[in-house]
């Protein structure tokens, strides 16, 4: 088992925090290539990165892009209920030509 930190925004961190997001959608960069079933994420809210929340990797779903990973599941699983706002919010973080290098990874976890 591996430890891994990923820096989060208020609004996800919340929905972590509340129990209302059970999937953090990532690039599926090098960094999360490395995440694996059974390893452990700290999820540390920006921008001091003292509030954190533990959580314990139960699936990995790696798709090729954003709008395939959000159809994979029930959208409550990502904490929001509107597909093209999910989509439009990933594109505040990732651009599409890293989207369509890398794929995409859906981490589904539970607190620990």
């Amino acid at each position: 088992m591996n430890m891994h930190e990923m820096r989060m925004h208020l609004e996800p961190f919340s929905r972590i925090r509340t129990g209302s997001q059970i999937i953090e959608s990532r690039l599926n960069d090098e960094k999360r290539q490395r995440i694996k079933v059974g390893d452990q994420l700290t999820f540390l809210l920006r921008p001091d990165f003292i509030e954190k929340e533990e959580v314990e990797v139960t699936e990995l779903l790696h798709v090729p892009s954003f709008r395939e990973l959000f159809a994979l599941r029930p959208l409550q699983e990502f904490g929001v209920d509107d597909l093209e706002k999910k989509v439009e919010e990933m594109r505040e973080y990732y651009f599409a030509d890293e989207e369509a290098k890398y794929g995409v990874v859906g981490i589904k976890f539970k607190k620990i």
